[in-house]
């Protein structure tokens, strides 16, 4: 399985993010806006954009809009519950690694119940991998 570059993109968003989050050292103040995140992350505003909405859709993220500046601010919620899968399903949509995979084949329902069992043990394995320890 290969990940798209977005899932990148995403978890050098996220680590960006709470970076400038846990150091105040941005200029907006504590929660940092595209500006900032384009500049930390090295990722363009195009993708940032489009990766900020689609983790703020899945809740890994959260945005608001500051009335005086007009500037969304994006933060980290408490990620202590948030696994790599979810930043994956966020961005990818999918994690079934055989889905391009031809049902109808004899190599598929031959091997189907092993196929189901390799995907069961990546989702187990990418759902225990900890968001929290990849960003901290």
């Amino acid at each position: 399985m290969q990940l798209k570059r977005d899932t990148d993109y995403a978890l050098r968003i996220l680590h960006c993010i709470n970076t400038l989050q846990s150091s105040n050292s941005n200029k907006y103040g504590t929660y940092p806006t595209i500006s900032d995140i384009t500049l930390y992350s090295g990722v363009s505003k195009t993708p940032a954009l489009r990766i900020c909405g689609k983790l703020c859709n899945s809740q890994i993220l959260k945005v608001y809009k500051d009335n005086l500046t007009g500037k969304e601010h994006y933060m980290l919620p408490d990620v202590k519950n948030s696994s790599l899968l979810d930043v994956i399903e966020a961005v990818e949509k999918s994690c079934n690694i055989f889905a391009v995979f031809d049902k109808k084949s004899s190599f598929y329902k031959n091997h189907e119940t092993y196929l189901a069992s390799v995907q069961n043990d990546m989702f187990s394995l990418l759902s225990n991998t900890s968001l929290y320890s990849l960003i901290k």
